[in-house]
C-alpha cells in the first residue's frame, strides 16, 4: 500500500516526516533519505500495532476470523 507523506525541513536541521492517513505516525532524520527510511519503519510499526489491537479487541459485536466485525450503532 502507498501512503502520502509530508516531509518538513526543520529550522535546526534535519527533517520531520508525517503520514496524514495514520494519525500520530511521525518520524525524523538528519537527511531526506534517512527520514524516509525511518518513516517506513514507523509505518510498519504503526500497522503492526493496529493489527495486534484488532486481534485483541472486544467490540461487543459479532466477530469472525475474517478481520471483520458486525456491530450496530444507534444515532439520536
Amino acid at each position: 500500500m502507498k501512503y502520502t507523506i509530508i516531509l518538513e525541513l526543520q529550522e535546526e536541521g534535519g527533517y520531520t516526516v508525517t503520514v496524514p492517513a495514520l494519525p500520530g505516525c511521525i518520524s525524523e532524520g538528519d537527511t531526506k533519505e534517512e527520514a524516509i527510511e525511518n518513516i517506513k519503519d514507523a509505518i510498519s510499526g504503526y500497522i503492526e500495532s493496529l493489527q495486534k489491537a484488532w486481534r485483541n479487541h472486544s467490540c461487543g459485536g459479532i466477530c469472525g476470523s475474517t478481520n471483520r466485525c458486525l456491530n450496530f450503532l444507534s444515532f439520536p
